[in-house]
């Protein structure tokens, strides 16, 4: 009886090792074509959420409408906050709810530039945006109804709390395409702007003030100013330490990686079963298609381009697409670029330029963060390679991807810690090397900068013009 026992016990054993070692065939990739899964599904199933958890990327569908700063004045205190700070999202609800609201008011007139001051110096919240959109597309951003109110372009507003007269709230909304400002009378509650502004503001104005208060924002009669930067550019006063931060090259050695090289290969929707790959001298790989190719290069560089502009990777595929549907899949193409082919890397990106030709063709630039601050991503023109400014640069044209270029890296912190200066002190740098001239600073702030062929991005400053150019600011 025993005996008879043991051998059950024996054969079960061996049947449930015959079952586990079958269903690890089964649900591995070498079992079928390079791309093809048939149980990848069943397999995320059976994850029970390991694989299957909700990844947040910063640039997404969900969270883009979400300001790329906000700043809490009151009179004599203002804060700053970004995306990366806690009482950022603690707010952030409460701030859109407004916003939103304001949008779509209809009680408005034409407001001033000397309004829009007054209110950055008061009690007020000023938000802003990456880039500009009109007023449609701004609306399908928000998932909420936006008027004009004149404006051609929206990226930055003051929600300023009720006036002396009336003491009603205004939401002001500067136009980023001209000198036109919009007044807009808000209906909200202004005891929720008043309790939002006393609990956020609450650092000194003295250590953040905006450019018009330090008489920076235009020039003179007595006084030739050599540098212009728009009234509301904030400019540390303090001494800024940031550590440096470490570049990881995820193409070092892309040539051999067939692994790393055919995941980015499925992202871009190629069958990696015979097709023709070409190695450079350089040790750069280049992949053809039918109608596009694909190159990677061991500095980082990627490219995708469509050989024909009518067979490029198609984005917003109903016949009733907007722009917005064109722009919303082009951004999560790049979310799913990423998630297919390096998701073990941190992922913290936001738009960094967005020039619109017509409602189905744009390009558009993206740039890496690393702890909240911006990565300035250069590559410079190579043998096989053209120079690229940016993280990310998209060309779309009529609906459809044409042309992808990425440096694929990412960044995690240093522990040591650089001393970055003082914006003062940059912006001496910046008058006695005359590299700006007669541009206009729309921005001024700290960034990474990633130096060619340099493992280590070195926080420093950087000046942004109104033509979109980025200026390193270093005396290193």
């Amino acid at each position: 009886m025993k005996k008879e026992h043991l051998k059950t016990v024996i054969l079960v054993l061996l049947v449930f090792s015959s079952i586990i070692l079958t269903v690890n065939k089964w649900f591995s990739e070498k079992l079928w074509p390079d791309g093809y899964n048939f149980f990848s599904n069943l397999t995320a199933w059976f994850s029970f959420g390991s694989e299957a958890e909700e990844k947040t990327y910063y640039l997404s569908k969900e969270n883009i409408s979400n300001p790329s700063k906000i700043i809490v004045n009151n009179n004599e205190l203002r804060s700053i906050y970004k995306h990366t700070s806690a009482e950022y999202n603690s707010m952030l609800s409460q701030v859109k709810d407004v916003l939103k609201g304001g949008l779509s008011e209809q009680n408005f007139e034409e407001g001033s530039g000397e309004r829009w001051k007054e209110a950055l110096k008061n009690a007020s919240v000023y938000i802003t945006y990456p880039v500009a959109y009109d007023f449609k597309t701004f609306s399908a951003v928000m998932d909420s109804p936006v008027n004009d109110f004149g404006i051609s372009f929206m990226q930055e507003f003051i929600i300023a709390a009720g006036d002396n007269i009336t003491g009603k709230p205004h939401l002001l909304i500067k136009d980023a395409s001209n000198d036109k400002y919009a007044d807009v009378t808000l209906g909200a509650n202004s005891l929720v702007i008043d309790s939002l502004i006393k609990e956020y503001a609450v650092s000194s104005v003295g250590e953040s003030p905006y450019s018009f208060e330090l008489n920076f924002d235009k020039s003179n009669d007595t006084i030739e100013q050599k540098i212009i930067i728009e009234p509301q550019v904030v400019l540390s006063i303090g001494q800024v330490t940031q550590p440096s931060a470490a570049k990881i090259n995820y193409f070092e050695n892309i040539s051999n990686d067939r692994a790393l090289y055919n995941k980015f290969l499925k992202a871009f929707g190629y069958n990696t079963t015979n097709l023709r790959k070409n190695i450079n001298i350089d040790n750069s790989i280049v992949f053809v298609e039918n109608y596009s190719s694909i190159k990677m290069h061991s500095d980082g560089y990627l490219e995708y381009r469509s050989l024909d502009d009518t067979k490029g990777i198609p984005l917003g595929t109903s016949a009733n697409s907007t722009f917005y549907d064109i722009f919303i899949d082009c951004i999560e193409f790049v979310n799913n670029v990423w998630d297919t082919a390096c998701s073990d890397l941190n992922m913290d990106i936001n738009l960094s330029s967005l020039n619109i030709d017509d409602q189905s063709s744009f390009k558009l630039t993206i740039d890496y963060y690393a702890d909240g601050m911006e990565v300035v991503s250069r590559l410079p023109k190579t043998a096989s390679h053209d120079k690229l400014n940016h993280a990310i640069e998209i060309t779309v044209k009529n609906s459809k991807i044409v042309s992808y270029r990425q440096i694929v890296s990412g960044y995690s912190l240093n522990s040591d810690i650089t001393e970055c200066g003082s914006v003062i002190e940059a912006l001496d740098i910046l008058m006695a090397n005359d590299s700006i001239k007669s541009d206009t600073i729309t921005d001024l702030y700290l960034a990474y900068n990633q130096t060619e062929g340099a493992d280590t991005c070195i926080p420093c400053w950087v000046a942004k013009t109104a033509e979109n150019e980025i200026r390193i600011i270093s005396n290193r």
